[in-house]
């Protein structure tokens, strides 16, 4: 485990902060100095659900690193890509200065294009980092990102299986589309939409608890987290949210889009819908985020991603 507890406290090179859910603006301001190829490295909502339980800011000489319990497995940590001038360096100093036990240790998503210099920059500080498939997170499939335009227009055979999936959609429920609310009763709907999806792969609370913590930040009115909720017949049977750029250039990130997955179609909708409101406030592409399975990475190719970004995990270790 990470053994840093302290609000704040010194480490062997810097200083480390745990993070909180009342932190969002300390990350806001802190990560618009930097860009990442995955936009979701700049985004104070992705740290704060994947942190949840538990996570740490360690920061010295220009540089830092954000690191967290993993969610879905006690005796691992996620140690994700370096901030800063030398990131290498800092990351080397983070995990002596993080006072990691060394069960296992994962550096999170890192571009398949960077695994040799991570490999070999890491071995110059004595730490052995193993590549290895991602088999729990969400990057075992390439992060996709879409055109709003794009998925708008719609056109072209690459767009057929969306358009046959959105049209029957539309042809046979007359939705309605309303702006977040926080009277909404969120959490009950997401309750019962977990006790749906409840596999023997994954706890009730590893389904539902990414989404609590979206809950959480969203009630913390945060201005750049934003969604909707779809409605027929007066009931809620999906929601939606996303989060905004840090500052124009990036794409925005969208993080869930919960639905009564026996409506066919609505799924289609809602991210059509969703690429709308960025469209219109915009925001010209969106990061939707990479998949652990086969059947959720096919429904995201087929809104035709204009970039996909392979990332890895290293198993990190003393040489």
């Amino acid at each position: 485990m990470l053994l840093p507890m302290a609000t704040k406290e010194k480490g062997a090179y810097g200083e480390i902060k745990k993070i909180i859910t009342d932190d969002y603006d300390l990350l806001y301001k802190f990560l618009s100095f930097f860009s990442f190829e995955d936009s979701y490295l700049n985004s104070p909502t992705y740290y704060l659900f994947t942190g949840r339980r538990g996570l740490w800011l360690y920061h010295s000489d220009g540089g830092a690193v954000l690191a967290c319990q993993h969610p879905n497995l006690p005796d691992c940590q996620l140690v994700f890509p370096p901030f800063g001038p030398k990131p290498h360096r800092t990351l080397a100093q983070a995990l002596q200065s993080l006072s990691i036990i060394r069960k296992e240790i994962r550096l999170a998503r890192v571009p398949v294009a960077q695994v040799e210099r991570y490999r070999d920059s890491l071995a110059a500080y004595g730490i052995k980092a193993t590549p290895q498939v991602e088999d729990v997170m969400d990057w075992k499939y390439p992060v996709q990102v879409l055109s709003t335009e794009r998925v708008l227009e719609h056109s072209g055979d690459g767009f057929k299986n969306h358009r046959c999936q959105y049209n029957y959609f539309i042809k046979h429920n007359t939705p309605t589309i309303e702006d977040l609310n926080r009277s909404f009763d969120l959490e009950g709907f997401l309750e019962a939409w977990a006790v749906r999806n409840l596999s023997g792969t994954y706890s009730l609370e590893d389904i539902k608890g990414p989404y609590e913590e979206l809950l959480r930040l969203y009630r913390r009115n945060h201005p750049l987290l934003q969604g909707f909720v779809v409605k027929i017949g007066g009931q809620i049977v999906g929601f939606n949210f996303y989060e905004l750029p840090l500052k124009a250039g990036l794409p925005a990130n969208s993080f869930a889009g919960i639905c009564d997955t026996t409506l066919r179609g609505l799924s289609d909708f809602m991210q059509r819908e969703e690429c709308r409101r960025l469209h219109v406030a915009g925001v010209a592409e969106v990061n939707i985020g990479g998949s652990e399975n086969e059947g959720l990475n096919y429904f995201k190719s087929k809104f035709r991603p204009i970039h996909s970004l392979s990332l890895v995990s290293f198993n990190l270790s003393e040489l």
